[in-house]
């Protein structure tokens, strides 16, 4: 009998740094967890196998696409026998499958059905497998039908944890009690590891994020407050890139592994901007004094997370 895997689930390869660091996190707490013995293995499900490996540093990282959940993966399940092959041929092994926290049952409705068809799969695939529903992001305020299938997944899992008040509140609406608060995975990791870089330069460094439009006479007075500085605009999902403000004259980031985020928050002194995970950054290595919102959190998880270190919206 081969080795006992654990299957880690997440919104891994689509290119969105946060996630991405979830899956850092998890993969280094198991580690930990697994150090004193060597009977269990990791496997990821991920978009994009390649940029999966090559974020987290790790060329041997055993991956597998995700269970169809639209309908392009319905058909590429129906007529590829090697992407059956790739996930049936993990049947008699998976005995544990982490869904590794992040928004995944948050803001739209979409991402609850998707989610949703993930975990049915996995019950049918797995059926004597242990389901973690990890350091999970819910959301109030969503549709019935969106509630419903929320209910029905977390209702059905082995173990919950949230990340966040709001996110147990949520659960708790839906009947679900059975729940531990632990936080943002990335928060926590990052909170764990104290070994900071010391870097030396020449000028001092703002990183700014968007995730909505930038107004442009609060990008003036953060070029007034800040004009010895150097700018970097730090795209954490390919989609922010449209939300770099007019005339902006410094460098665009694109970050490809964790080596380089950890590297770019180590240089930076200062940092304003809007999503969850470069605020969560941003407030760990250089502390809620010099970490600012853009502007007001723009859902639930990022209120939530400046009111509980004090990061307040840039300018007030």
């Amino acid at each position: 009998m081969g080795m006992k895997k654990t299957l880690l689930i997440g919104n891994f390869g689509s290119g969105n740094i946060g996630d991405e660091l979830i899956l850092c996190a998890a993969l280094d707490e198991l580690d930990r967890r697994d150090e004193r013995s060597n009977d269990r293995e990791v496997v990821v499900m991920t978009a994009d196998e390649e940029w999966t490996r090559s974020f987290v540093e790790d060329e041997n990282l055993e991956c597998v696409p995700f269970f169809p959940a639209g309908g392009r993966s319905y058909l590429g399940w129906l007529f590829s026998a090697s992407y059956r092959r790739k996930l049936l041929g993990l049947r008699g092994d998976v005995d544990q499958i982490i869904f590794c926290g992040g928004g995944l049952f948050a803001i739209k409705a979409k991402a609850c059905w998707i989610w949703s068809k993930v975990f049915w799969w996995c019950k049918k695939i797995f059926p004597e497998a242990e389901i973690r529903l990890e350091n999970q992001g819910v959301d109030k305020g969503l549709d019935a039908v969106s509630n419903r299938l929320t209910q029905r997944v977390f209702d059905t899992a082995d173990f919950i944890s949230v990340r966040d008040r709001a996110s147990g509140e949520a659960l708790r609406e839906l009947g679900i009690k059975n729940y531990e608060l632990i936080g943002d995975r990335v928060e926590v990791w990052l909170k764990s590891d104290s070994e900071k870089a010391v870097v030396s330069k020449e000028k001092k460094i703002l990183l700014l994020n968007a995730v909505s439009r930038f107004d442009q006479k609060k990008y003036s007075r953060v070029q007034k407050l800040y004009k010895n500085y150097e700018f970097k605009f730090v795209l954490m999902d390919p989609l922010d890139e449209r939300w770099i403000p007019l005339g902006f004259k410094g460098e665009v980031i694109i970050l490809r592994n964790k080596r380089q985020v950890f590297e770019l928050w180590d240089s930076a002194d200062v940092a304003i901007g809007e999503r969850l995970h470069f605020v969560i950054l941003s407030q760990a290595f250089l502390s809620s004094e010099n970490t600012f919102l853009l502007k007001d959190g723009y859902s639930e998880k990022v209120k939530s997370f400046g009111e509980k270190y004090g990061v307040g919206v840039f300018g007030r």
